[in-house]
């Protein structure tokens, strides 16, 4: 009698976080915070991850999107591999597995208009996101 043979599958990251999922959970965190200003190093720009003086991620979201990905459950890790890539990329790849753009709307202006540390509550973030809301919806 023959053993089977064992094969090895690698699984890609999947998360059930959809795109509308990261701009309601933004939008929740910009209510709640209006006056609230991120700030990141503006030489660096927008970090996903929060880390201490050393470097060590810390396990929080440091920007926006980044609070807001953690607290809907996306991994550390899956993160800390995507900073330095814009939100509609890391959007894509949750709901695709591809880099292509998500249609119904952008939130990259939000994303540079934290870096410019302005208010979360500011017309300029607030609308952006709820206007990729109304587009998704």
């Amino acid at each position: 009698m023959s053993s089977p043979t064992s094969t090895t599958t690698t699984i890609l990251p999947r998360f059930d976080v959809t795109p509308l999922d990261v701009a309601r959970k933004a939008l929740e965190l910009i209510d709640a915070s209006p006056e609230f200003k991120y700030s990141g190093d503006p030489f660096v720009g927008c970090a996903y991850l929060r880390r201490d003086e050393d470097g060590n991620v810390t396990g929080e979201g440091d920007c926006l999107f980044g609070q807001a990905l953690i607290s809907l459950g996306v991994p550390v890790e899956y993160l800390d591999q995507q900073e330095g890539n814009g939100i509609e990329t890391v959007l894509a790849h949750l709901e695709t597995g591809e880099s292509t753009p998500v249609p119904g709307g952008h939130l990259t202006y939000a994303q540079w208009a934290q870096d410019d540390e302005q208010a979360w509550g500011s017309d300029a973030v607030r609308g952006e996101v709820v206007a990729f809301i109304e587009g998704q919806e």
